[in-house]
């Protein structure tokens, strides 16, 4: 219900995470796709691996990728709500 009532919040959340994802085009995809396994995998990074598939050492690239193009830290219980919010809004549209 707050995503909706929220939209200005939601619009600083998209700059913050979605705008620097835009700038690695196609691998985007990749790193949303990693996110959604990761949050959907309560932050457990083997679990989220085998859920997506791909290499626990491949989600951890990804996932430090998205830290490096957005200067947020996924250890950040801030930033797992907010991404969280992210995704339930754009869905795979990122």
């Amino acid at each position: 219900m707050a995503i909706h009532a929220s939209p200005r919040v939601t619009e600083i959340l998209a700059q913050k995470y979605v705008e620097p994802l835009r700038e690695s085009g196609e691998f985007a995809h990749e790193i949303v796709e990693s996110l959604r396994a990761y949050v959907d995998n309560q932050m457990n990074i083997p679990a989220a691996a085998r859920s997506i598939p791909v290499h626990v050492n491949t989600l951890r690239y990804r996932l430090r990728r998205f830290e490096e193009l957005t200067g947020c830290y996924l250890e950040d219980t801030s930033t797992v709500i907010e991404v969280s919010w992210v995704l339930e809004v754009f869905g795979r549209d990122l």
